[in-house]
């Protein structure tokens, strides 16, 4: 919550309670109770926002002893700055905030060891920080992995050990592999899962074991709806290559004038002879011919334009010179003919088998990219954003023709990536970092929109988080402590995100590295130098001194109103408060 909304929300309930006193028949103490009203409320405040008051300090200078440090070198750099202080941290407790408020005095902080991680230097305030770094362990000092992943999709992991150092991988259910680092520590290993789930696996290097997990899913195919104008033979493979995966799909084809043929698998429902909005709900993209676009109806085009716009629906265009007035999408140039070219996915290394292309070449504009390219970068396939969907083109004039060669998986690899970026957007956890949880310390959590409770079951026990919006109001996020070892399941609508927790201390050259570039960072940013004697900082206030005048003010208010309240005979002005009855 902002700074403005508890000062407008601290306001209205001063107002509301001073009103009440106001209102109240016993006139006695009343400015008493307004002022102790008005202290109770900016009591609350304080402990909500956390003040700071300007101080002069005498620019203390202190040691903090992180992992990696013994006590006597943590000993020698406190003599070589002149430090008063030797401060250990413990990383599952540690708190830069509370530091600063039990020495106000301190100005300046030398770390010594492996560092701060980035959510704690975040606690640092106005302190600046030194850095001495101590040597990393041995083993893993970074790595990155893909979160989640499709059944039959290569993992690659890729990240640094030591120089020269052999890295050695081990899947469960699948077969080792090893490489040797060079002179700068890369390395890359990559694995294929054969089952879904979270597919565990461990690396080894330098006498240090690591364990990771992936989160394999089976890839289910988007709902589609096919349009043709034509008969023909692409989209019928498309439409049973989508049927045999499991995906819902629909087809409507122009026979002849005025007839058409529909069909519908695996529940989808039959496509109607107009398209409307309640039909496009049910699918998430349209894949139609260039004679199936020259046929709709201008109705039919609305139609289409608000599901792209509104509700995120894709449309992907295929065939000689496609062409849709009224959605935008990309752009083309002709060439002089067609031509047979080696493809890939945009950004990938992986080069499909030969495939003809049309004489045309998509141009992805400022609001799109590219979906496939040529082996020379040119775009194969592209999109143009509209509204919250994607209209897609493909230049690819004969797909099947990898089927027809018994290349199933280049097939595969097209469709699923075509369909993988026109998609209607659903909403899906944000991936943690690539690191596993660890047990003792918080993980954070996101989802993309509005959500008010996160249910994590897994090794035994079930937690119910109670996610807060997050600063752009565009996530909201929710802090789980793990506290046994194994597999766990965070539940959201319409997605579960599978996490596996690793024991205190797990991938310990890796957290080492990852502190040790963050506080490296942080140093940077805050340098350490020695400012004049009697520098102004801003020293917190003690929560407890706003919690004590909350406790006096309240309490004296509870005792004002029990005084008065009904059955006691309140004194009159000038006497004594006595007890009245017979004897």
């Amino acid at each position: 919550m902002s700074a403005t909304t508890v000062l407008v929300l601290a306001l209205l309930a001063a107002l509301v309670t001073c009103s009440l006193e106001v209102r109240r028949t016993d006139r006695r103490h009343l400015a008493s109770r307004i002022a102790a009203t008005l202290i109770a409320v900016a009591s609350l405040v304080g402990l909500a926002l956390e003040p700071a008051l300007p101080r002069r300090v005498s620019d203390a200078r202190a040691v903090l002893v992180t992992e990696g440090v013994s006590a006597a070198a943590a000993r020698r750099i406190a003599d070589s700055v002149a430090a008063r202080e030797i401060l250990e941290f413990d990383h599952a407790s540690g708190d830069l905030a509370a530091l600063r408020r039990r020495y106000p005095d301190l100005a300046e902080l030398v770390v010594a060891g492996w560092g701060l991680s980035a959510a704690d230097l975040a606690r640092a305030g106005n302190l600046r920080i030194s850095f001495v770094p101590a040597p990393l362990p041995n083993g893993i000092r970074s790595v990155v992995w893909p979160s989640r992943t499709v059944l039959g999709e290569v993992v690659a992991l890729r990240g640094a050990a030591d120089p020269g150092a052999w890295v050695h991988l081990a899947v469960h259910g699948g077969a080792p592999d090893s490489t040797q680092t060079g002179a700068d520590g890369r390395f890359e290993l990559r694995f294929t899962p054969r089952a879904p789930g979270l597919r565990t696996f461990e690396l080894r290097s330098s006498g240090a074991v690591d364990t990771g997990a992936v989160d394999v899913r089976l890839s289910r195919p988007p709902a589609v709806l096919v349009l043709e104008g034509t008969p023909g033979f692409e989209l019928a493979h498309l439409r049973r290559w989508l049927a045999r995966r499991g995906g819902r799909v629909a087809a409507r084809t122009t026979v002849s004038r005025g007839r058409v043929r529909t069909a519908a698998l695996n529940g989808a429902p039959i496509p109607g002879r107009e398209l409307s909005p309640e039909a496009l709900r049910e699918f998430d993209i349209v894949v139609m011919d260039a004679a199936a676009a020259r046929t709709l109806s201008s109705r039919e085009i609305g139609v289409l334009r608000e599901a792209v716009r509104r509700d995120g629906m894709g449309v992907l265009l295929v065939g000689s010179a496609p062409r849709l007035d009224g959605l935008p999408m990309p752009r083309s140039s002709t060439r002089s003919g067609a031509r047979t070219v080696r493809i890939r996915g945009s950004g990938s290394a992986e080069l499909l088998p030969p495939v003809t292309v049309e004489a045309w070449t998509p141009i992805a504009g400022e609001r799109g990219a590219a979906i496939l390219e040529d082996n020379a970068g040119g775009a194969i396939a592209a999109w143009e954003a509209s509204g919250t969907g994607r209209v897609g083109v493909s230049a690819v004039r004969n797909p099947s023709r990898w089927l027809l060669e018994g290349d199933q998986a280049a097939y595969d690899r097209y469709w699923m990536t075509i369909l993988a970026s026109l998609g209607r957007p659903l909403a899906r956890w944000r991936a943690p970092a690539a690191l596993p949880a660890e047990t003792g310390r918080p993980l954070s959590l996101a989802w993309p929109g509005r959500l008010d409770t996160v249910v994590i079951r897994g090794a035994g026990t079930v937690d119910t988080l109670f996610p807060a919006a997050g600063s752009d109001s565009l996530a909201w996020n929710a802090t789980w402590w793990p506290r046994l070892e194994g597999e766990y399941r965070a539940e959201g609508p319409g997605d579960t995100l599978r996490i596996r927790a690793v024991a205190t201390g797990s991938w310990r050259a890796a957290r080492a590295a990852e502190r040790t570039r963050a506080t490296t960072l942080h140093a940077a940013l805050h340098p350490g130098a020695q400012g004049a004697a009697g520098t102004r900082v801003s020293v917190p206030i003690a929560p407890w001194i706003f919690m004590a005048l909350f406790t006096g003010a309240a309490g004296w208010l509870w005792w004002e109103r029990r005084r008065t309240a009904p059955g006691r005979i309140a004194p009159l002005p000038g006497e004594k408060e006595g007890r009245t009855g017979v004897g």
